[in-house]
């Protein structure tokens, strides 16, 4: 094939993103999986080594989905900075790139100034959600380019990542939020985008992974050789298999031959890429994979020993470590198959064994010396360091991640210089005693130090020791422990455990005795409206009144007209003796129906919520405007009760008879509360269960006449909202959190349960829920703390102690949860706390004594022993004390020291 004049235009870019344009642009499996996840409005990472296309494939897959009428917007987040500049700077710079883009109708200055009192995450969040979602009702996509930036800001970007997980999780609420995806680009991994390891990982998006060009896909780089080199695909597979599709090289390449088109593959890569590759490492490529590799001073040697492994053709597992995934990202290496591997010829022959050699002797101060004891096969014990070098050594290597070699060599470094120094201890007694005699010396030496262990040993079993310590262990710990609950610290503890124990308590029956009619989302919207209107509202309780129930509680605050139908409802409100309404009497007051009023056919609704935001006690009445105001639970439930021949009695000590129950208002201490607010009359709320636990029919049903009349004959009927659009959601103990985002009970089905449980109490003598007595409880702590410490002071095994401690910590969880089921709530944190640590306290205790006991009656054999083999029991002394710790050592010292004294 003949060639003629080559053009002067480059048809192939080496370097930077590739025009939309290029001809020599390789289309792999990534651009169609990116483009179909962003299609299907997945969010989406590329995260891969340097110069391996990703911001070509930004460019086509904005292209693509611009045509698709898709709104695109590319933030290259370098060009925001990260050196001096503040986090306001740089969120705002992000707002400012998106409203430029989009071509927002929007002023920054103005706006910024006017959310001064917001965090800046808060801003980022109002921006997006009230701004751009409002103003571009297309599909949007955001390209965050160079992503890894991030990582080098003086402020951490926690709080970003955190947020775009938050924007993906608000999808489920929010329906603008499924039009917005968010692209992520650069050199790091999803670990490294949230620091703080007590936030949620940023786990949401899915992997484009950018492999190498492959032949098959590799037409336009085959059509742009046409005509400027011969046999342009056998041309284009000789230079894959040196770069195995590495984009940069393969472009460089391909531009290398048509530049010189007589040249063969191997003359090219040996001349322009291999023979003093640092000088010609133009754009700069091979240097940014030795300088990732070697930035890192503390871990530069952990990475060479991995790449060298390979080198000497181990195979590596490839795992997810963060030393393997550096690797990866410095482009070196890949992943392929489940293990480790050079990803081309070239990074291979240029990073060979001999640079790895040199790379460590300069990271190395004992370089010589290792290299020495390498090369004889790690046997040669005078390349071995001591003393002041291997000090040296040591404190150079304390917070660095080094080979396994050079853990090996430090290793044998140690036990050369141990051994040294046993040497030096025997030549010593050698210097003493003839070398026979100090051979029978140190025999006899270690068969009575032998024997003196042994008779210790029966000593020690035969014995029966009183420790009369632990009970000042337990008191020391019970005062610790109550002095951290009176601060509340423990207050949450204790509530999650009260929590639990409702989640995990055996289901009760459904209450037959109450109805719940709910107003979903369904019913607004074939209602049309939200308020009901007056007329809707009116037929509902003339037609539940015709179904004869005990009573009717309107959870509903009806304070205004909702037209049409007024005069509809003001004559139920009249006609209906058994209807209960709600007002709102703390904080800013709503008044219940006027109707309802003047008859006092009302209850408040108001709940006490605790610190977490959840309910777990009832408010059933207040003292306020002279008079005892009742709870809209509570005044239902009478006026059920009262139909049953029950009426409240009130007893000398601010208790009230009810029925068969007893009800006692919350103290200032009581249960798992520290000093809470305990006015008007609360009681400790003994939920009968989930909105499940209770039958309950939808507005459109009993509008239809789809309800069976037993269900509300004779029954107390609940009337409430139950759609989340209205917001009268609350948390209880049966929240718990599904995708970070806990589960509401509706304010309807709070009402019901207090009803039922003082249906259940006075009816049914169900127990309330019950504390015990200041007292009560600290003796109950105190007993557990006397057996921990009892446990902890018998046992001396460490299998011994754990078995022990799970036993008796499952004791009891059982003894509290037991207790729970029949109406008691005994404090289990602070039980728990005395008996793990009086446990360990008492036994780390108790094996020290005994540590102590036994070394001074082994001491006091071998002192006895001196003068029947003086020699003997010397060097059985000098044996002792090398095995102990320099504490024991010192306690050595002084029993010989006092042995002296009296002799």
């Amino acid at each position: 094939m003949s060639i003629g004049k080559l053009p002067s235009k480059k048809v192939f870019q080496v370097g930077g993103s590739l025009p939309l344009d290029a001809q020599s642009y390789v289309v792999r499996d990534a651009d169609e999986e990116i483009y179909q996840a962003l299609q299907n409005n997945e969010y989406c990472y590329v995260l891969n080594s340097r110069q391996m296309g990703k911001s070509s494939l930004l460019i086509r897959t904005m292209q693509r989905l611009q045509q698709d009428n898709i709104c695109c917007a590319s933030i290259d987040l370098t060009t925001i900075g990260n050196q001096d500049i503040s986090a306001e700077q740089w969120y705002a710079s992000i707002i400012h790139d998106l409203a430029i883009t989009f071509e927002l109708e929007f002023d920054l200055m103005e706006w910024w100034e006017s959310h001064q009192h917001l965090s800046l995450i808060k801003r980022v969040s109002i921006f997006i959600e009230t701004i751009l979602l409002e103003q571009i009702s297309q599909r949007i996509v955001i390209f965050l380019d160079e992503v890894d930036s991030t990582l080098g800001l003086s402020f951490p970007c926690d709080d970003f990542f955190s947020w775009l997980r938050a924007c993906f999780n608000r999808r489920s609420q929010n329906e603008k939020f499924k039009r917005l995806s968010f692209v992520l680009i650069g050199v790091a991994t999803p670990s490294d985008f949230i620091g703080n390891k007590r936030h949620t990982p940023f786990n949401i998006g899915h992997s484009i992974d950018l492999q190498g060009f492959k032949l098959e896909q590799s037409l336009p780089l085959i059509q742009s050789l046409q005509q400027r080199v011969p046999e342009p695909q056998t041309h284009l597979a000789g230079i894959l298999s040196w770069t195995n599709g590495q984009p940069f090289l393969t472009q460089k390449l391909c531009q290398l031959a048509t530049e010189y088109p007589q040249q063969s593959v191997q003359r090219l890569v040996q001349e322009h890429i291999l023979q003093n590759w640092e000088a010609k490492d133009e754009p700069e490529h091979l240097k940014t994979i030795k300088n990732r590799l070697l930035r890192d001073e503390s871990q530069a040697s952990r990475l060479l020993g991995i790449y060298q492994r390979l080198l000497h053709g181990e195979t590596v597992i490839a795992s997810n470590s963060p030393r393997q995934m550096e690797l990866r990202l410095s482009g070196l290496v890949i992943n392929s198959h489940g293990y480790l591997q050079i990803k081309n010829k070239i990074y291979q022959t240029i990073f060979d064994q001999d640079w790895v050699e040199e790379q460590f002797a300069n990271l190395r101060p004992y370089s010589q010396k290792f290299n020495q004891w390498v090369s004889n096969e790690e046997n040669a014990a005078q390349f071995l360091l001591e003393g002041i070098e291997l000090k040296a050594a040591l404190e150079w290597a304390e917070k660095k991640q080094l080979s396994d070699l050079d853990y090996r060599f430090l290793s044998a470094c140690q036990e050369y210089a141990k051994q040294a120094v046993e040497e030096n201890l025997a030549s010593e007694v050698l210097k003493r005693e003839e070398a026979q005699i100090a051979l029978k010396v140190t025999g006899d030496a270690s068969h009575m130090l032998g024997l003196a262990r042994l008779a210790v040993r029966e000593t020690k079993t035969a014995s029966k020791r009183r420790k009369r310590w632990w009970a000042g262990i337990s008191l020391l710990i019970l005062l610790c422990i109550i002095g951290i609950r009176q601060t509340g610290v423990l207050q949450s503890w204790e509530w999650a455990t009260y929590d639990y124990f409702f989640q995990i308590r055996p289901t009760p029956p459904v209450d037959s005795r109450i109805t719940l009619i709910t107003i979903d989302e369904a019913d607004i919207q074939t209602i049309g409206q939200y308020p009901l209107s007056d007329s809707v509202l009116a037929t509902l309780l003339n037609r539940l009144d015709n179904y004869q129930p005990s009573g009717i509680g309107l959870d509903i605050y009806r304070d205004l007209e909702v037209e049409p139908g007024h005069q509809e409802i003001e004559a139920a409100f009249l006609n209906i003796p058994n209807l209960i309404g709600i007002e709102k009497a703390v904080g800013t007051r709503i008044s219940a129906p006027p109707e309802l009023l003047n008859s006092d056919q009302y209850g408040f609704a108001d709940q006490i919520l605790d610190g977490d935001g959840k309910i777990r006690r009832a408010l059933l009445s207040i003292y306020q405007s002279d008079k005892v105001n009742y709870s809209f639970g509570l005044k239902l439930a009478l006026n059920h009760l009262r139909q049953q021949g029950i009426t409240p009695q009130p007893l000398s000590n601010k208790d009230i008879n009810l029925g068969r129950a007893t009800l006692t208002p919350l103290g200032k201490q009581t249960g798992g509360y520290i000093r809470p607010d305990t006015g008007g009359f609360q009681v400790l709320l003994n939920y009968h269960g989930p909105p499940k636990q209770f039958e309950s029919f939808s507005l459109k049903q009993v509008l239809n006449n789809d309800i069976d009349a037993s269900k509300i004959k004779d029954r107390i009927i609940l009337i409430g909202v139950t759609a989340p659009t209205v917001n009268d959601l609350l948390l209880t103990p049966f929240s718990q959190s599904r995708n970070g985002i806990p589960t509401q009970m509706p304010g309807v089905f709070v009402h019901a349960n207090i009803i039922s449980q003082l249906l259940c109490a006075a009816l049914d003598g169900k127990p309330l829920m019950k504390v015990l007595g200041r007292f009560s409880e600290y003796l109950w702590i105190t007993s557990w703390a006397l057996l921990a410490t009892y446990i902890g002071s018998i046992f001396r095994k460490p299998w011994a102690i754990a078995i022990s401690l799970m036993l008796t910590v499952t004791i009891l969880f059982f003894a509290c949860y037991l207790a729970f089921l029949q109406g008691w709530w005994i404090p289990f944190i602070p039980s728990l706390l005395v008996l793990i640590s009086g446990i360990i306290t008492a036994a780390w205790i108790s094996n020290r004594q005994s540590e102590q006991l036994i070394l001074k009656r082994l001491v006091h054999q071998l002192l006895d022993k001196q003068k029947e083999n003086p020699a003997a029991a010397s060097v059985a002394i000098e044996f002792l004390k090398q095995g102990e710790r320099q504490r024991n050592q010192l306690l050595i010292e002084n029993i010989i020291r006092k042995h002296k004294d009296i002799q």
